[in-house]
């Protein structure tokens, strides 16, 4: 039962299977935090890799239904959790990592009052960027929900003194898609850029993928936005926003779009 587990001490050297609901359970592994994603299944071998030193071999973890194979590295000295994660799975299925009932990602409702506003004012967790410093890199063959598929994923992220950086790109629709994300929660206030490039790519498409929108349809463009905010909220950094995007549909159809948005 994860919940009774100490430390990775009590695990080293020995075949693990777990399984739970949510992959928060398994925080004391890595003395870090996790998203709290599932239900979930694990199952793998840990050994030891030198003092305060760990390698968790994942014969598969199943989160909703992607499967997933691979290697996390994790070394506890010097009391900060390091992680290096080196992941794969043929099939990803978006709704098993993006919540679309109004939860957060930690399961629970967003707590304050609904004022009807379509970002939430509570602060961001970024105390968690904090606990622990990591490098994921995960590919998959396809990635998809009800709507839309993509292919050839890579993402990456690496996580250093609360400065997360994420960095994916992926094939959709015949077209390409490139984002570079920075949350820079190191001082007092989160520090958000964001680029998008997308060649040839539907946009109608990549919307209905990180959206969950129809609002808009056409066949493919060229997209370039650029944008920088800050604050302690999701609200706050929206409101911040500064930058430009532009989307361009064939020689004579292009819109700028002003930032903030």
């Amino acid at each position: 039962n994860p919940k009774h587990i100490k430390s990775l001490e009590d695990l080293s050297g020995v075949k693990i299977a777990a399984q739970g609901d949510s992959l928060a359970s398994l925080k004391p592994l890595i003395r870090g935090a996790l998203p709290a994603l599932g239900p979930y299944s694990l199952g793998g071998r840990l050994t030891g890799a030198g003092k305060g030193a760990y390698k968790l071999d994942i014969a598969k973890l199943k989160v909703g239904t992607t499967e997933i194979t691979g290697s996390i590295a994790v070394a506890t000295e010097g009391g900060k959790a390091k992680l290096v994660a080196d992941l794969s799975s043929p099939r990803v299925n978006a709704k098993d990592f993006l919540k679309d009932d109004g939860k957060s990602a930690g399961g629970a409702s967003s707590g304050g009052k609904d004022d009807g506003r379509v970002f939430p004012a509570d602060p961001l967790p970024v105390e968690d960027l904090r606990l622990a410093n990591a490098m994921l890199t995960l590919k998959a063959g396809e990635l998809f929900n009800d709507d839309v598929k993509m292919q050839s994923l890579v993402f990456s992220l690496t996580l250093q003194n609360g400065r997360l950086t994420i960095k994916p790109t992926v094939t959709v629709s015949g077209g390409s898609v490139g984002i570079d994300m920075t949350l820079d929660a190191s001082g007092a206030t989160p520090q958000l850029s964001l680029a998008l490039t997308g060649n040839n790519v539907n946009v109608g498409d990549l919307l209905k993928m990180l959206q969950n929108s129809d609002v808009i349809s056409g066949g493919p463009a060229q997209v370039d936005i650029k944008v920088r905010g800050a604050g302690n909220s999701v609200r706050a950094i929206m409101a911040s926003l500064n930058g430009g995007s532009s989307v361009s549909m064939g020689k004579t159809n292009e819109a700028v779009l002003p930032v903030p948005v």
